[in-house]
């Protein structure tokens, strides 16, 4: 691993890594707050990006609860959040984004046996790529994430943007994460 900090959280830090003569992103839980009620939460975490396979989502490569847990899926350049920071999208931009990021969503929920609820839909959490001149979108942060009908916990992800209903569990459903992904 690099000492190359992609991002910091209050559960842990995403960094550059090497696997197999590839960089990728290497996320980690803080060491102070590892406990087996937080490897749990880092396990479905795991389990659920190990599923995923969407263009539009971020493609897990890796992972293990051995010792230290570390996540590894692919080195996107930049998110949605550093570049609305840094200056305004043309309006075509962010179509194209908002549509990858309905497509990601669709996916998700629309997930065989259950729909995954992201539940932390942010523009932290929409990573881009520029492809041709073009921003492709991929959703990430996936550590909110559940299956709607395994949905128990209140108010999951960035209040920022959660949806009213976000504080209630048996109202959690896809119209969640759209809300979100509208006020992001």
């Amino acid at each position: 691993m690099t000492e190359v900090v992609l991002g910091k959280g209050g559960w842990g830090e995403v960094k550059v890594a090497h696997f197999r003569g590839l960089k990728v992103a290497a996320k980690s839980l803080h060491e102070i707050i590892i406990s087996p009620y937080n490897i749990e939460i880092f396990s479905r975490e795991m389990s659920i990006l190990s599923k995923i396979r969407h263009p539009n989502c971020l493609q897990f490569i890796g992972a293990t609860t051995e010792g230290y847990p570390i996540i590894l899926t692919e080195l996107m350049p930049t998110s949605l959040r550093k570049e609305l920071e840094s200056g305004g999208l043309a309006y075509p931009t962010i179509l194209s984004i908002s549509l990858d990021v309905a497509c990601a969503l669709n996916y998700l929920h629309l997930f065989k046996p259950h729909p995954l609820l992201h539940r932390d839909v942010s523009s932290a959490n929409v990573l881009l790529q520029s492809m041709t001149g073009v921003w492709r979108a991929k959703l990430s942060g996936y550590g909110s994430a559940n299956f709607q009908h395994l949905t128990r916990t209140c108010n999951p992800g960035n209040p920022v943007y959660s949806a009213p209903e976000a504080g209630n569990p048996e109202e959690h459903s896809p119209a969640m994460d759209v809300f979100s992904m509208v006020s992001s």
